[in-house]
């Protein structure tokens, strides 16, 4: 029962501090009441939407790509013939358009899963992947 415990203990500590550190930029911000105030130049400022986007995007095909992968993986330990994912677009449309973004999740989605197919449906709004 003891070392139960522990392992309990332990894991659950190694969560909280993993939370802190993933965090603790935010928390930094916090405990100093303002955000840190560097000096940034024009052209800096006049390129921050690209960037920005681009951040942004980079951020939500990794995520895509990931939810995927452990899905599919999900699927096949059923012993399912393939995987079908609901197509999310990234908001607002008007700024993040597909076309920034979806090739590049079907590319990587292809990579992780050679000699599968890999696509998007449009007519369902699904990306399909199948192994059978």
């Amino acid at each position: 029962m003891g070392f139960l415990t522990a392992m309990c203990i332990g894991a659950l500590s190694s969560l909280i501090v993993t939370k802190v550190l993933d965090n603790f930029g935010e928390i930094g911000e916090f405990l100093k009441g303002q955000p840190v105030l560097t000096p940034i130049n024009r052209t800096v400022l006049q390129n921050y939407t690209t960037a920005y986007t681009n951040a942004v995007t980079e951020k939500f095909i990794k995520k895509t790509v990931e939810e995927i992968y452990s899905s599919a993986l999900k699927e096949a330990s059923l012993r399912k013939e393939g995987y079908q994912h609901p197509f999310a677009p990234l908001l607002p449309i008007h700024v993040y358009p597909e076309s920034s973004y979806l090739p590049a999740i079907i590319m990587k989605l292809e990579k992780l899963f050679p000699g599968c197919t890999v696509e998007m449906n449009e007519r369902l709004g699904m990306y399909e992947i199948k192994w059978f």
